[in-house]
């Protein structure tokens, strides 16, 4: 049986997506629950992306293999999952699939989104899923910088060292920063084909230094351009990031 798995998880108190020896990760738990459900130990997951220590997730995409366990109807499937899981992780949808369907390869592009709370003043409901930047940021500079992340380009400028992909080209086809009320609270949404390590966390924390002043909005063409990760800003906290959408 070979199903697919939309999930939305609270990452804070996770290692991250994927299985690690004594640590507690969404894929142990996702195995684990299915194991329990399936009675079966042969289950498979694999996820559209790998998410990284504190990163949460609002529609990650897991594909499920699972072999000689038993079988049930979707909707009670769909129910035992959230019945036995714990309370950081739900399933939103599942549906069958075919075997051979990958989740990472299919996906046509992703979406993450990255929330800060632009305020001196701390929120006792944003301090787990933003990054607080207390000095007053200039949202159109960070737009305009933005700007020059647009299309297909080499990343490498913005890959963390710790990445094991060598391919850093990545066509980025959006990126929208939006605020919202109450004052201070800003969105950055990031679609692409594809992402590299900690790229996105890489983008924020560059495009938070242009909107305090401490970089013109043109330093991020020159970043690409050089491929050097020295250049380019700090990595923002994982708190405030999600992965938003996976689309087919």
């Amino acid at each position: 049986m070979n199903l697919l798995l939309t999930i939305e998880y609270d990452g804070a108190a996770f290692c991250g997506w994927q299985k690690q020896p004594l640590a507690r990760t969404v894929q142990s738990e996702i195995e684990k629950a299915s194991s329990r459900i399936f009675k079966t130990p042969s289950i498979v997951s694999t996820a559209a992306g790998r998410t990284d220590k504190g990163v949460h997730a609002l529609a990650q995409s897991v594909a499920l293999a699972v072999t000689g366990g038993r079988s049930y109807p979707l909707k009670k499937i769909l129910l035992a999952f959230n019945a036995v899981l714990p309370a950081d992780i739900a399933i939103t949808a599942v549906k069958r699939i075919p075997a051979a369907f990958n989740p990472r390869f299919k996906a046509r592009a992703k979406q993450y989104e990255y929330a800060i709370w632009n305020s001196p003043c701390r929120s006792v409901w944003r301090q787990k899923y933003a990054w607080q930047v207390p000095r007053p940021l200039d949202v159109p500079a960070m737009r305009r910088a933005a700007r020059y992340c647009i299309g297909k380009h080499d990343f490498n400028a913005f890959y963390a060292s710790g990445g094991t992909q060598e391919n850093t080209m990545v066509t980025l086809t959006k990126i929208r920063i939006t605020t919202a009320t109450p004052a201070g609270a800003i969105t950055i949404l990031f679609q692409a084909d594809r992402f590299l390590y900690k790229m996105v966390r890489t983008l924020v924390g560059t495009l938070v230094e242009v909107g305090l002043g401490k970089r013109p909005p043109a330093s991020l063409r020159d970043i690409l351009s050089s491929r050097n990760r020295r250049l380019a800003g700090e990595t923002a906290p994982p708190e405030g990031l999600f992965l938003k959408k996976i689309m087919y």
